[in-house]
């Protein structure tokens, strides 16, 4: 179970920086459609990469936490 976890971290932390990475290759509007915290209105700024490496690290932590929690429930309904 616990190499389970591991992998899920691993998978996790490499989709993080594909989905980061992918950033550039989309139009700059939608960009500032998935900054944007309003329905009807988009952001001025464009969704981008972190400038500070340790803050995408950090944020990639929380969702890896939330993956394994999301397995151990699921686990546990077994």
């Amino acid at each position: 179970c616990e190499d389970k976890m591991k992998l899920a971290a691993e998978l996790t932390e490499r989709l993080v920086e594909r989905s980061v990475r992918g950033l550039a290759t989309l139009p700059h509007e939608l960009r500032r459609w998935l900054r944007s915290a309003k329905l009807s209105e988009a952001d001025t700024r464009p969704l981008a990469r972190l400038q500070n490496p340790e803050s995408q690290a950090w944020y990639a932590g929380y969702m890896v936490k939330f993956v394994c929690f999301y397995l151990r429930v699921l686990a546990d309904e077994e």
